[in-house]
C-alpha cells in the first residue's frame, strides 16, 4: 500500500432532482483507518481517480469562502479556540455542500467520503460524492436473484482532491507564479459542456476557481512549440529533436503525476542567456495569445499522439513513431511522397498476395 489513511468519514445528503430541498444524516463517528475493506477501496478509488483527473484549480480566499475558513481551523487556527477536529470540519463541509446543491435543481444527492492520506510525502484529502445504484447477483443457496445497491466508481464530475502540503505553503514566494498567483492545489474532473454542468455546485462549495483544464492546455502548448520553430525557420532535424525533448518532458510529468510548469519547459526548449531579460519561446507565448496556464496536468492521449506521426491518404491510413523518421520511413517533402524500408517478411507476403490479386 503507497498510502496511509489518516482519517476517513462519509455523510449522507439526501436529494432527488428536479427538487430543491436536501437533508442531511450525519455519521457520528470516523471509520477505522486500519479497516481491510475501507483500504481496499480507496486504493481502487485513488487509482481512478488518478485516470480520470482533468483539471487544476486555486482555491477561493477564506473571507469568501466558508470551506476555506473552516480548512484553516482544522489544519492551522489562527486562534486555538477556533481549531476544528476532523469530524466537524467535514460536518461544516457537508453543509456548505448542501447549502449549494439546493440550488442546483437538477442535481442529486449522495454520500460524501471524505479521506484525509498521506502518499509521496504529501498530505492529501479527497472528498467525493459516491451514488449508490442497483446491482444484480445471485444467491448461492438457491440460485435466484436478487438485487442490492452499491457505489459506482462512475461519477468524479462531484469528486475534488485538495493537497494540504501545497495548501499550507502557497503563500510563500518560491510557489508563487509570474503573476504572483499561489500554486494551485484542486485538482478535479471537469466535463465538457461546463455551464450546462448540474454538478458545478460541488466545486463552488469547495472553492474551486482559476481552472487549468488539461487537454486544451496541452493542446495549445504543442501548438505554441510548433508554431514557434516555424517562426524560428529551425531545420527539420532540429524541430524533431525539440519535439522529441518536448514528449520526454510531458511523458515524464505524466509519470510522475506532476504539473507541467510553463517556465520550466519553455527554459527546457529556449534556453535563455543570462544577458536575455525574458525567455524567447515563453515571450512568443505570451505576445501570441496562447492560453496556457502556468501550471497544469498535462493530457495523456494528447502526449502520446506528440510522439507519433498520423494521417490519411485517400482511404489509407498512416501512423508510425516520430523516431522512424529517417530509419524505416522517409519523407522526400519535395515530392510529398513516403518511403517505408525493411518490410518484415510477415508484411512483404501480404503485400505480394494482395497485389497478385
Amino acid at each position: 500500500m503507497s498510502f496511509q489513511i489518516q482519517y476517513a468519514i462519509t455523510h449522507g445528503i439526501k436529494k432527488a432532482t428536479n427538487t430543491s430541498v436536501a437533508e442531511i444524516k450525519y455519521k457520528p463517528q470516523c471509520f477505522h483507518n486500519d479497516d481491510s475493506i475501507l483500504i481496499a477501496f480507496t486504493e481502487e478509488l485513488l487509482m481512478t481517480y488518478a485516470t480520470e483527473v482533468n483539471t487544476w484549480g486555486a482555491i477561493e480566499d477564506p473571507d469568501k469562502n466558508i470551506f476555506h475558513q473552516k480548512l484553516i481551523n482544522w489544519q492551522s487556527p489562527i486562534n486555538e479556540t477556533e481549531r476544528l477536529d476532523f469530524l466537524n470540519f467535514t460536518k461544516s463541509a457537508v453543509d456548505e455542500i448542501k447549502s449549494k446543491i439546493i440550488d442546483s435543481y437538477k442535481a442529486t444527492g449522495g454520500y460524501v467520503l471524505f479521506i484525509n492520506y498521506l502518499k509521496d510525502n504529501n498530505n492529501f484529502l479527497l472528498i467525493v460524492m459516491l451514488k449508490l445504484e442497483t446491482t444484480y447477483g445471485i444467491d448461492e443457496n438457491d440460485m435466484s436473484f436478487y438485487e442490492t445497491q452499491s457505489f459506482t466508481m462512475k461519477h468524479f464530475h462531484e469528486a475534488v482532491r485538495l493537497n494540504i502540503t501545497t495548501w499550507l505553503t502557497r503563500n510563500q514566494p518560491e510557489n508563487l507564479d509570474e503573476e504572483g498567483l499561489p500554486e494551485r492545489c484542486l485538482s478535479f474532473v471537469k466535463r465538457r459542456g461546463e455551464e450546462q454542468d448540474i454538478t458545478r455546485y460541488f466545486r463552488n462549495a469547495l472553492g474551486c476557481k482559476n481552472f487549468a483544464e488539461s487537454t486544451a492546455n496541452t493542446v495549445n502548448l504543442i501548438q505554441a512549440v510548433n508554431d514557434f520553430m516555424v517562426h524560428k525557420n529551425m531545420e527539420p532535424a532540429i524541430q524533431l529533436a525539440k519535439t522529441a525533448e518536448l514528449h520526454g518532458y510531458l511523458a515524464n510529468k505524466l509519470e510522475e503525476k506532476q504539473p507541467v510548469s510553463l517556465k520550466a519547459v519553455t527554459a527546457l526548449l529556449s534556453p535563455t542567456s543570462e544577458e536575455t531579460e525574458e525567455n524567447e519561446l515563453l515571450k512568443f507565448i505570451k505576445d501570441g495569445g496562447y492560453k496556457i496556464d502556468e501550471t497544469f496536468k498535462p493530457n495523456a492521449r494528447k502526449v502520446r499522439e506528440l510522439d507519433r506521426v498520423s494521417g490519411k491518404i485517400g482511404r489509407t491510413s498512416i501512423n508510425f513513431p516520430v523516431e522512424e523518421l529517417g530509419k524505416s520511413v522517409f519523407y522526400n517533402s519535395q515530392n510529398r511522397e513516403i518511403t517505408l524500408r525493411y518490410i518484415p517478411d510477415e508484411l512483404d507476403q501480404k503485400i505480394k498476395k494482395a497485389n497478385a490479386s
